[in-house]
């Protein structure tokens, strides 16, 4: 479809830069990575030539793309394109856009140590809270597990991801994808930590959240009480 439109006599050139956006995402969804950083960076020089440097469609989409794929590749641009594309994003003023852009920037500030991240991931947070997107939210509570787990928090990383499994529930595979590879060492390293048994069990009391409460669990950031064994929940007693 995308070279049937490329074909097309009525094709324009920013609709012809959005092709090699859309090419770029087709080719990290095939696993060529490599391959889409330089497509979707194309695509952000063809969309700036022709003006489009807003949302929906604009820079700021193949700029995500190519984060998105040197997340993959290790791409040694990703902390600037990063950067330029939170910058791009608070300036267009869409709040969808800059949450997503936020949630790349906590990552890499979480990766490089950066005590920052845990701000600016509450902050993606916060943005993404009045939009029906789960699975961004996954994406962002994947993050804060990961940032839990740095700092020694494991009962709340293990809730967390487990807080995740639920969001993720019927949602589209690939940015999945891309979260299970940023947070696997992390949630490996908790779940050796707590012990399997203590990891499911805390994995299963966060997939019970809600959205809004997950979301609440995320941003107090406070580690749940260790109950002594054989302790029960009492808070339905008389």
């Amino acid at each position: 479809l995308a070279e049937q439109c490329a074909g097309s006599e009525r094709t324009s050139p920013r609709i012809t830069a959005e092709l090699v956006e859309h090419r770029a995402l087709l080719a990290l969804l095939e696993g060529r990575a490599g391959e889409a950083v330089d497509l979707a960076l194309g695509a952000v020089e063809q969309l700036e030539r022709n003006g489009r440097n807003g949302p929906g469609g604009g820079v700021t989409d193949a700029l995500m793309v190519a984060c998105t794929a040197a997340l993959e590749t290790g791409d040694e641009r990703l902390s600037a394109l990063s950067e330029r594309n939170l910058r791009l994003t608070r300036r267009a003023g869409s709040h969808l856009t800059l949450a997503t852009a936020s949630w790349l920037a906590g990552v890499l500030q979480w990766r490089s140590g950066d005590p920052a991240a845990e701000a600016t991931l509450d902050g993606a947070l916060e943005l993404f809270r009045p939009f029906d997107q789960s699975t961004f939210v996954g994406m962002t509570l994947e993050a804060k597990a990961c940032l839990a787990a740095a700092r020694g928090s494991t009962r709340l990383a293990a809730r967390l991801f487990g807080a995740c499994a639920a969001l993720w529930s019927g949602g589209p595979p690939f940015p999945r994808r891309i979260s299970d590879r940023v947070s696997a060492a992390s949630r490996a390293a908790v779940r050796s930590a707590l012990g399997p048994a203590v990891f499911d069990e805390q994995c299963a009391a966060g997939a019970t959240l809600s959205r809004s409460a997950a979301i609440a669990t995320a941003l107090a950031g406070e580690e749940p009480v260790e109950r002594p064994a054989g302790e029960g929940d009492r808070s339905g007693a008389v």
